[in-house]
């Protein structure tokens, strides 16, 4: 008996922890993928990218070409690591961006960067 009210003590005092502790803050990446022209290579990204470790959100937008990404402040996700996943799944990005989530706006890239 005195097993389970330690551990529903235990128990309790983790959950109201847990509703005081600040929220870990989210990065975003934003870029475009030179290469991708079919919403199979879109697919084919996504998939990857929300496999990746701390990765929350992968989104690949054939049309217009940008790839954007939230994932784990944590993580240590860069420009060269970007570059170097990409070029492994075979295709070139350009116009690297990136933010703090809900904090830095996204920009509304172009083709040509802008």
């Amino acid at each position: 008996m005195k097993a389970i009210i330690l551990l529903l003590t235990l128990s309790c005092a983790l959950i109201l922890t847990s509703f005081n502790a600040e929220p870990q803050p989210r990065k975003f990446v934003l870029f475009i993928v030179e290469d991708a022209d079919t919403q199979l290579e879109g697919m084919k990204i996504d998939k990857y990218m929300r496999a990746q470790s701390g990765v929350l959100m992968s989104r690949m937008d054939i049309t217009s070409k940008k790839f954007y990404v939230v994932f784990k402040s944590d993580q240590n996700y860069d420009e060269t690591y970007f570059k170097s996943t990409f070029q492994k799944l075979g295709f070139d990005i350009k116009c690297f961006t990136e933010g703090t989530h809900g904090v830095d706006k996204v920009p509304n890239l172009t083709l040509d960067c802008e």
